[in-house]
C-alpha cells in the first residue's frame, strides 16, 4: 500500500505536463476510476467464498495488488490538489492548506466511525464497507471532475 500511494505521489506529477484543462479532467477521471475498481476488487476479496475460491496465497496477492492498486488512484490528490487551490489564497497558503486538512479529519471522523460500525455488524461487513468507500470515491471523483475547471482556471487563461 505504501508503494502504491508513492507511486500515485510520483506519477500524479503528470498533471502539470497537460495541456488543456480537458485531459486534466481526464487524467483525474481514470485515477478516481482506477480507486473505484480497486476498492470494488476488495471488497469482492472481502467475501469468504472468493477467499475459498482463491486460496490464502491467492487472496493475499489479490489484496495486495487492489489495495496497492487504490493507493496509486486516490495518492495523487494529496499532492497535487491542495497546493492547485491554495493558489488563490496569495500569502495565506499554509492556513488554507492547514483548514482543508482540519476539515477534511472533521469531515471524515463520522464515516470512518459508520464504516467501523459496517465492519463489525456482519459477516459481509468488509464487503459493504469497501463499496461504502466505493461508492464515496465515485461521488468525490465526480465532484471533482467538475470543479477542475475552477481549480485549473489559470490554466483555462493561457489556453485562450
Amino acid at each position: 500500500m505504501t508503494l502504491g500511494f508513492v507511486l500515485g505521489l510520483v506519477t500524479g506529477g503528470k498533471i502539470q505536463d497537460l495541456k488543456t484543462t480537458a485531459e486534466k479532467k481526464a487524467f483525474v477521471f481514470k485515477r478516481y476510476s482506477g480507486g473505484v475498481l480497486s476498492a470494488v476488487s476488495l471488497a469482492i476479496c472481502a467475501n469468504g467464498s472468493f477467499g475459498a475460491l482463491l486460496g490464502q496465497y491467492g487472496l493475499a496477492a489479490a489484496i495486495t495488488i487492489a489495495s496497492g492498486l487504490l493507493a496509486a488512484s486516490v495518492g495523487f490528490q494529496f499532492y497535487q490538489f491542495p497546493a492547485k487551490y491554495a493558489t488563490t489564497f496569495g500569502n495565506d497558503k499554509a492556513v488554507f492548506i492547514s483548514l482543508c486538512d482540519a476539515f477534511g479529519f472533521l469531515m471524515l471522523a463520522p464515516f470512518w466511525f459508520t464504516i467501523s460500525g459496517i465492519v463489525g455488524s456482519n459477516a459481509q461487513g468488509w464487503s459493504t464497507a469497501w463499496l461504502v468507500v466505493a461508492s464515496f470515491l465515485a461521488v468525490g471523483g465526480s465532484i471533482m471532475v467538475n470543479s477542475l475547471a475552477t481549480v485549473m482556471r489559470l490554466d483555462e487563461e493561457k489556453e485562450s
